[in-house]
């Protein structure tokens, strides 16, 4: 199995990137409507996105991909789906990525 290039954050960093991240968000003047996270990785950050952006819309998709649920292919698995209607609405989506 590949080796993954894993960074820790603490709480206190992951707070100033997503409130800092939100303010650019809000001086660009892009309206959030919906904020995806991806279920390895980016659900914490997806609700703290919400908080700082007063979005109530917050969804969740999980995917499988590595350690003990990892595919033979190494291919990333979407498990559960989402089932609405995104049709004109502004999506965020939050996912985690491998530093490198």
């Amino acid at each position: 199995m590949e080796k993954l290039n894993c960074v820790k954050t603490t709480w206190d960093e992951m707070h100033k990137y997503t409130k800092n991240t939100c303010e650019n968000i809000k001086k660009d003047k892009f309206k959030v409507d919906v904020i995806i996270g991806l279920s390895r990785g980016g659900l914490v950050p997806a609700r703290m996105f919400c908080d700082f952006l007063h979005v109530k819309n917050c969804y969740t998709i999980k995917v499988d991909h590595w350690g003990i649920t990892a595919s033979k292919d190494n291919k990333a698995k979407l498990t559960h789906k989402l089932n609405l209607d995104l049709s004109g609405k502004n999506v965020l989506m939050l996912v985690l990525t491998e530093k490198n």
